[in-house]
C-alpha cells in the first residue's frame, strides 16, 4: 500500500524534478560552532571573507589543520606572498583530508584554520556557506555528496525547519515549504545554480545567493539544504542534507 504524499510536498517535487530531469588588517574567517558535519573524503573548504569597506592583505595559502587535541595534522609550506582582498571578495582554500605525508586522515574532529569539522563516514553530505550572506553581495555554497557523482542536485532556502517536507519514501526534506523555498528554486537571478549537476567527485561550488541591497533584509534568518536525485531511488531522491542556518548581515 502506497503512503499518500502530503499535498505541500507536491509543488516542491514538481519544481525540482522538472528542472532536474531536464538536465594590514585581518580578514574575517567564517567560524562554525559546534563542528560542521562533513563527509570523509570530501575536500574541506576554508573561507576568508573581506566584510570590511577597505582592501585587506592576506596570504593565499592552503589551510593549516590540527586534530581535536591541537596536534598539527597538515602544515603546508607556503610562500608568504601578500595579496589584496577587495571589499566583499571571498578567498576559499581547501584541505584534501590528508596529513603532511599525503596520507588520508581517519574520521575525527579537525580544526581547519580554526574552524571545527566533524569528519565522519556516516555524514553522507556536506554543506558549507562560502562567506556569510551580506546586503548587496554574492555568496556561494559548497555541496558535497561523494556517493552521488554526476547526479542532479537541488539546493533550496526556507524561512524555517519546523515541519519539513515528508517525501513519502522514508525521507524528509528538512526545510519548511514556504514562499522563500519556491522562490529559491524558480528565481535564478537571486539564487543562481541552485539546481545543477554534481561533478565526478560528487561536489559543486556553483550555487550562489545574490542578496539585494535592501536594508529591510538585514538580520533576516533563513535555512538552506539540498537534495540529490536518482531516478532509480524511491520517490526519485537518493539523499537529503542537514539544514544550514544563516543570517543576512548588513
Amino acid at each position: 500500500m502506497t503512503t499518500p504524499r502530503p499535498t505541500h510536498a507536491a509543488p516542491f517535487l514538481a519544481v525540482v524534478a522538472a528542472v532536474g530531469l531536464a538536465a594590514g588588517a585581518q580578514a574575517q574567517v567564517v567560524s562554525a560552532a559546534p563542528a560542521t558535519p562533513y563527509p570523509l573524503g570530501c575536500p574541506v573548504p576554508s573561507v576568508l571573507a573581506n566584510d570590511t569597506n577597505d582592501p585587506l592583505w592576506y596570504t593565499p595559502c592552503p589551510p593549516n589543520v590540527t586534530d581535536a587535541g591541537g596536534a598539527p595534522i597538515f602544515t603546508p609550506y607556503c610562500l608568504q606572498i601578500a595579496v589584496l582582498l577587495e571589499p566583499g571578495e571571498v578567498y576559499v582554500s581547501y584541505w584534501g583530508q590528508n596529513d603532511d605525508f599525503g596520507q588520508p586522515v581517519p574520521p575525527g574532529l579537525y580544526f581547519v584554520n580554526g574552524q571545527p569539522f566533524d569528519v565522519q563516514p556516516t555524514h553522507a553530505t556536506g554543506l558549507v556557506a562560502l562567506g556569510r550572506p551580506r546586503l548587496g553581495l554574492t555568496r556561494g555554497f559548497e555541496l558535497c555528496s561523494p556517493a552521488d557523482a554526476g547526479r542532479v542536485y537541488a539546493l533550496a532556502a526556507s524561512s524555517g525547519t519546523t515541519v519539513g517536507i515528508p517525501l513519502g519514501c522514508g525521507l524528509t526534506f528538512p526545510l519548511d515549504f514556504d514562499a522563500l523555498l519556491l522562490d529559491s528554486l524558480t528565481n535564478p537571478a537571486v539564487f543562481p545554480n541552485f539546481i545543477g549537476v554534481l561533478d565526478a567527485g560528487g561536489r559543486t561550488s556553483d550555487p550562489r545567493i545574490v542578496v539585494p541591497f535592501l536594508p529591510s533584509l538585514a538580520g533576516i534568518q533563513f535555512d538552506v539544504a539540498f537534495a540529490v536525485f536518482d531516478p532509480n531511488a524511491p520517490c526519485g531522491i537518493t539523499r537529503v542534507s542537514d539544514p544550514l542556518h544563516l543570517g543576512v548581515a548588513p
